[in-house]
């Protein structure tokens, strides 16, 4: 037998890069851009919740995770709606419950979840108590109509959206977590 000559690995995968090269469908510019469109339409992914007779949104970069609510320990003096300090994952994480925060009635049914939503600088995290976790729905910010201007919710609504052709409000979690109402549980330094 004769010893035939190896192709070595650089041709080998030149010609798997040739084969691919030559066989990719390759999507036309304008096709892209009206996927880009379509997708724009369409929406992103938020996360749904109920407060009080509110259905809610919030877009999904704005939190970190969601979670039952953990058992947490009051603080005396704080305002009502502080419902205490839990230890997640060695992080100690204010709880506020967002509809006393708001000044709404809470519901007594529901899947009530903690949104450990994350402040404007990115590193402030808080864990907001809601009344129900709805879950993921695609909401389209863009089409959003002006926000309700009366209310503790106006002054964190972005606007009034669609959810699943439902009414709702978009609310700016970032905001709220960076509202200075929010910020007693900041560490302060003691004066010198």
């Amino acid at each position: 037998m004769k010893d035939e000559e190896q192709p070595s690995l650089g041709d080998v995968l030149a010609a798997i890069s040739d084969q691919y090269r030559d066989t990719r469908s390759v999507v036309p510019r304008a096709d892209r851009l009206d996927w880009l469109e379509r997708e724009r339409q369409e929406g992103t992914n938020h996360l749904a919740f109920r407060l009080h007779k509110h259905l809610c949104v919030v877009p999904l970069d704005q939190l970190s995770e969601t979670l039952p609510p953990p058992p947490s320990t009051r603080v005396p003096g704080a305002p009502p709606w502080l419902m205490g300090v839990a230890n997640i994952r060695g992080e100690l994480l204010s709880i506020v419950g967002l509809s006393r925060y708001l000044a709404l009635d809470e519901r007594a049914e529901g899947k009530r979840g903690v949104l450990v939503a994350r402040g404007l600088d990115k590193k402030t995290k808080v864990g907001l108590l809601v009344d129900d976790v709805v879950g993921i729905r695609r909401v389209a910010e863009e089409g959003a109509h002006a926000p309700p201007q009366d209310g503790q919710l106006a002054r964190f609504a972005k606007g009034s959206v669609q959810i699943e052709g439902a009414p709702g409000l978009l609310l700016d979690c970032a905001r709220l977590v960076s509202d200075p109402e929010l910020q007693i549980f900041k560490p302060s330094t003691a004066p010198a």
